[in-house]
């Protein structure tokens, strides 16, 4: 439910500009074969090499067209000396004929052991000469100027990817600052309530089993078990523990998710202004409630570090210049980064404040007041209202991850 979608996605484009890197050292290493490849010394080459196995393919025909024709020669003469009275007689002319087997048997050898010499000739040739010839496919495939304008691509590619990575990234830790320890902890509570439930209905096993035992032999077993498992042998009492467990860790569970949806509505709407709540900010919390005067110095400190990512607008009740003894120029003046506006004489700032972020929602307020009489307000309503804390020696607006000593 919150998770950190821009770690993940930090990891997806990281491995993409690892593939695109690839791709370009590929393209770089084809470039640097093709600038060495000689063309025309390969063509010389296999054009040698397709002649000599025309040679041994010619050789190879005209072996097995001799072998053939030899073959054919002894199957005759072997009719010739044959016949079931040579064993006991033979003639003149079947005595030539056995005489010329005998030598044809000779020739045949001969003739396979040639033709086997050619084939092993044959094969030792074949592969040099496929790999010339895809060599020569792809050099003449190859297109340079083409590979030169994709790596300029892809190097253009590749600096956009290293701008979304660093823009990512950094989006990766604001939501680690902001979100990442309070998901964690809603993370364990998760688990813990899990396994709470998983007890429960353990210990509602225990005790249907009890309401149902036929002895007390076997209740006493069960109350065995319930002991060994939970180190309290009543099923009753361990379900009143569990259940009050469960209802508290939900009450916190409760906690840890409203203030996750704040932090995560704050990263998702995009803020551009920051109106001040400039006599809220002058004031450190006291035991009574009223708060103790502090003057301008939690301010002075603060909106300098703000002007470094928003627009800032301090708003003042008028009695400011009576508390810290000044004027519009003077206050102005100590916050050059600001707009600074004191509101005329018996007019809230709190109207000033609402109106000034009513049409833009990008304005939030920074506040401690819960403007509970402007409840229809814009900012009130989208919930556009950051409280902060005043610190006997820094402020802190939790919200935005801010914390400044003063």
């Amino acid at each position: 439910m919150y998770r950190n979608e821009h770690a993940a996605r930090v990891v997806a484009l990281t491995q993409k500009t690892a593939s695109i890197n690839l791709d370009i050292q590929k393209l770089i290493l084809d470039m640097q074969w093709y600038d060495a490849f000689d063309c025309e010394h390969a063509s010389a080459q296999l054009a040698q090499r397709n002649r000599i196995t025309l040679d041994i393919k010619q050789r190879l025909n005209q072996l097995s067209a001799t072998l053939q024709s030899t073959s054919q020669s002894k199957q005759a003469c072997q009719g010739v000396a044959g016949g079931w009275l040579s064993g006991l007689w033979r003639s003149t002319e079947q005595k030539v004929a056995q005489h010329q087997a005998s030598e044809l048997d000779k020739r045949l050898a001969m003739l396979e052991l040639s033709r086997k010499e050619a084939q092993a000739e044959l094969a030792s040739h074949e592969p040099e000469e496929r790999r010339l010839a895809a060599n020569l496919r792809r050099y003449r495939q190859f297109n340079p100027l083409e590979a030169t304008a994709t790596i300029t691509g892809l190097n253009e590619e590749l600096a956009h990817l290293h701008q979304l990575i660093e823009h990512t990234r950094s989006a990766s830790e604001k939501w680690e600052a902001m979100a990442g320890d309070v998901s964690r902890q809603w993370e364990r509570q998760q688990r813990q309530l899990q396994q709470i439930d998983n007890d429960i209905a353990k210990a509602q096993g225990f005790e249907w089993a009890l309401s149902n035992a036929s002895s007390g032999r076997e209740k006493a077993l069960i109350h065995q078990e319930c002991e060994s498992f939970f180190e309290n042998s009543k099923p009753g009492m361990v379900l009143s523990g569990l259940n009050a467990k469960r209802r508290k860790l939900e009450r916190d569970i409760e906690k840890i998710q409203e203030r996750l949806r704040d932090i995560t509505r704050l990263m998702e709407n995009h803020i551009e202004t920051l109106i001040l709540d400039g006599n809220n900010l002058c004031y450190l919390p006291s035991e009574n409630g009223k708060g103790t005067f502090i003057g301008l110095g939690a301010l002075i400190a603060l909106v300098p570090v703000l002007c470094q990512g928003y627009k800032v607008t301090v708003i003042f009740d008028p009695g400011i210049y009576a508390r810290v003894s000044s004027n519009h120029a003077g206050l102005q003046a100590l916050f050059p980064g600001a707009k600074v506006v004191v509101m005329p004489r018996d007019v809230k700032a709190d109207e000033a404040l609402l109106a000034a972020a009513e049409f833009d929602q990008a304005a939030y307020i920074v506040s401690n007041d819960r403007f509970a009489d402007y409840a229809e307000k814009s900012a009130v309503k989208e919930r556009r209202v950051l409280t902060h804390l005043i610190h006997p020696h820094s402020v802190q607006i939790q919200q935005l991850q801010v914390n400044v000593p003063y």
